[in-house]
């Protein structure tokens, strides 16, 4: 098996598991922009008031206009069964009546009313190809995600990468979420991979939190998500700016 190259450092493993959104896919592209959509038609029904969005943003962890994130908030983390109650939450401490707050939250985060799928699904550059080539090199490849499945495996697809995945994790699937290891641990059970074989590779230290836990070789932060460098640093042997200096060495 080849050594893999992240940054200045090689490392001896067999299995390669990827954080999903911020690292294969643009966060803001799909999940900032389906949030924002979503704060503005809550404070539509809220009257319109600035100090609901506000509050709204603020127990999201997202900055005044979606500048920011904070990489251990609710927008960046919870799944999105967890997120509807913050909002439920919010619209009630804004003088909705909770059977109605709720209401209007199942009403504004219906997929269904979510821009198309295709245009929220923007790859971080070329996943297909550089999966092709960790492939061809022998490597294994497994995606983590608190997402579900029913969102994953068309967003793999889309990119050109779904078959190339060996095992796929998502909210749902009866393991316990990151930062535990439980998912690394199962996708390295299913491949017959040992977790001191495997790299973990994300963009909140959430991923390297439970890589770390796994006992992985090594953990890659990337930068292109909802952590800046200096919060994935300690958590990291190696910080990137993207999956793409990841390279097989000749």
């Amino acid at each position: 098996m080849p050594l893999i190259l992240a940054g200045d450092r090689r490392f001896d493993v067999d299995l390669i598991i990827f954080d999903k959104d911020g690292t294969l896919f643009d966060f803001q592209a799909m999940w900032v922009r389906i949030f924002r959509q979503q704060a503005e038609a809550l404070t539509a029904a809220a009257g319109g008031d600035p100090a609901f969005l506000a509050d709204l943003y603020a127990d999201m962890g997202v900055e005044p206009a979606g500048a920011g994130l904070d990489p251990r908030g609710p927008l960046s983390l919870a799944t999105y069964d967890e997120i509807k109650p913050i909002m439920t939450l919010a619209l009630y401490r804004h003088g909705q009546p909770w059977d109605q707050a709720a209401l209007l939250v199942a009403e504004v985060t219906d997929p269904q009313r979510w821009p198309p799928f295709a245009e929220l699904t923007c790859p971080i550059g070329d996943v297909a190809g550089l999966f092709r080539r960790l492939t061809a090199a022998g490597f294994r490849i497994g995606v983590l995600t608190t997402d579900v499945r029913e969102m994953t495996l068309p967003m793999l697809d889309l990119a050109g990468a779904g078959h190339l995945v060996d095992a796929v994790l998502c909210a749902g699937d009866g393991v316990p979420l990151k930062p535990a290891p439980d998912g690394i641990l199962e996708i390295c059970r299913r491949l017959k991979i040992a977790p001191a074989r495997t790299m973990m590779v994300g963009d909140a230290p959430t991923d390297l939190l439970a890589g770390r836990a796994a006992g992985v070789a090594a953990c890659i932060g990337v930068t292109t998500g909802v952590s800046r460098r200096e919060q994935l640093a300690c958590y990291a042997d190696v910080v990137l700016a993207s999956i793409h200096e990841l390279d097989v060495p000749d």
